[in-house]
């Protein structure tokens, strides 16, 4: 269960982001504010979320105000390092090891139809014009699991739809795309709001599941400015567990969230989530 929890919520975290690796923009310096609203089943934690993005040089240092997570990902050092704040213990695991499982039959199953494409539309986001996409994806995955003690067929169908509002200013969230797929996605630009729809259809035998996850996002600040190089930097007295794959981090990433969720909420700060629902409303204007 914590390998799939983590697959979704490296997709919601880390894949949104698209581009072509070789557009000659600059890299975006300084930090923004993100807030998404995630719902449905799957992911860590499902509710608001207010995320603020430090960037310099490509890299990022993302954290997570109210699950007080940091995921830092140096992009020229293929380095990914995630920890949690009031913890000694830190996960680091290599990006290009996430996004290959991403592309991987075996982990995320057979793409069977991808359509992206840049429409005509614009919109005004914090005073930048930026480019609307749309697109959609069907991912195919086949394999066997054990039901008393026995192997059996499970199939699963997942469709994701994407709507994106990109600044083509830069070249900050483009460059990600370098662990990802640039055929499939080509988008340039830094993502000012996101949403995605991901529907999967799970069948065993003779039981069938419908599930959804569903996550909309967008800048609510942005501020360029110098940043040290000290904001990359692991607080003092944190180890860092080093692990050849993000599967392999899976146990220790689990072990994190657990300890933090415990602590946030003995001291009542872990934000109220959102119930598993099958069926929700995917307005893009959320509110609280």
């Amino acid at each position: 269960m914590c390998y799939t929890k983590y697959i979704l919520m490296s997709i919601l975290c880390l894949v949104t982001q698209y581009g072509w690796a070789q557009d000659e923009k600059p890299y975006f310096e300084g930090e923004i504010m993100r807030t998404s609203m995630v719902n449905g089943r799957g992911g860590e934690y499902k509710g608001k979320h207010i995320e603020r993005f430090v960037y310099k040089n490509g890299s990022r240092h993302i954290y997570d105000t109210r699950l007080c997570r940091h995921i830092i990902q140096l992009y020229d050092q293929n380095r990914c390092i995630v920890y949690y704040d009031g913890q000694d213990k830190a996960a680091e695991y290599p990006l290009d090891k996430l996004y290959a499982l991403g592309r991987s039959a075996s982990a995320w199953g057979a793409t069977k139809k991808f359509e992206f494409h840049k429409t005509d539309e614009t919109v005004v986001i914090q005073g930048y014009t930026c480019d609307i996409y749309e697109g959609t994806q069907e991912v195919d995955q086949n394999f066997k699991v054990g039901i008393l003690s026995l192997p059996t067929d499970r199939q699963t169908l997942t469709t994701i739809g994407y709507r994106y509002a990109v600044c083509p200013n830069w070249r900050t969230d483009s460059i990600w795309q370098k662990f990802g797929d640039n055929d499939h996605f080509p988008v340039e630009g830094m993502v000012m709001k996101m949403v995605s729809d991901l529907k999967v259809a799970d069948r065993v035998k003779f039981s069938r599941v419908h599930s959804n996850l569903y996550q909309s996002e967008v800048v609510t600040k942005i501020e360029e400015r110098p940043v040290d190089d000290k904001e990359f930097e692991l607080p003092a007295g944190v180890t860092v567990q080093k692990f050849r794959t993000f599967f392999s981090a899976g146990t220790l990433l689990s072990e994190m969230e657990a300890t933090n969720r415990k602590m946030l909420k003995k001291e009542k700060r872990y934000p109220t989530q959102l119930p598993d629902n099958d069926t929700f409303d995917t307005d893009d204007d959320w509110e609280d």
